[in-house]
């Protein structure tokens, strides 16, 4: 069946086609696009597979893939020229940030990236929101190791408090009695707890580890021996 009119590429590509559909109602991209994303989804779901095949490729093509290789760069050399430029300074900007704030190079933190497998120190999930926040004690200015942005504001939503942090674990497991006009898990020492168990302070900490007991007890662990 040959549905009537043109359509735009759903993938952003801009490219305009006829679409030719045999089954129910889907999501339309030009052929080429289709195709690509096919590609895509088998790569990620049999990389072995796919890097074995193109290191076989490379290896009987050598020269013809180097060629192919210098006219691109060669066609492409003023943008590639602009993202070497634009990668360097990035590089040397985060270098000089991590050494002013931290105390600690771009190499030291690539690193302790590399050591925590990518992932935040406290959830052991990656960071959505980009890389990986440096969390330092505000006292003492020792680095204690590389979280995601939630974690990292949940700690200061507790003052850095590990006794806060079990208080909000108990209280999350449901083994803390509620007292009106006192905060389940600092007694009062923040704001005032209005019709909410928590205070302002202590339930946006809790909302930051998403409710979950699991990911409070490393945190209070975390802080504990760092």
């Amino acid at each position: 069946m040959v549905i009537s009119g043109e359509r735009t590429c759903e993938c952003g590509c801009g490219r305009s086609f006829v679409p030719t559909n045999t089954g129910s109602p889907r999501r339309f991209f030009e052929r080429k696009c289709q195709r690509n994303a096919k590609q895509k989804r088998y790569a990620k779901s049999y990389p072995e597979k796919v890097n074995a095949k193109g290191r076989r490729w490379y290896g009987a093509n050598r020269v013809h893939a180097q060629e192919q290789g210098r006219v691109w760069y060669q066609a492409n050399l003023e943008s590639e020229r602009k993202r070497s430029l634009e990668k360097a300074s990035t590089s040397h900007s985060l270098n000089l940030k991590y050494q002013r704030e931290f105390g600690i190079t771009l190499e030291a933190y690539e690193a302790r990236v590399a050591e925590q497998g990518g992932v935040c120190a406290i959830c052991h999930r990656p960071n959505k929101e980009g890389r990986l926040v440096v969390d330092h004690c505000h006292k003492t200015g020792k680095v204690r190791g590389l979280l995601c942005g939630l974690c990292n504001r949940g700690l200061g939503f507790f003052g850095d408090s590990p006794e806060k942090l079990e208080q909000a674990l108990t209280y999350v497991q449901g083994r803390v009695s509620e007292q009106k006009g006192v905060c389940s898990v600092c007694e009062g020492t923040c704001h005032g707890t209005g019709k909410s168990p928590l205070c302002r302070l202590c339930g946006a900490g809790v909302g930051h580890y998403l409710n979950d007991g699991e990911s409070l007890s490393r945190a209070s662990r975390y802080l504990k021996e760092n």
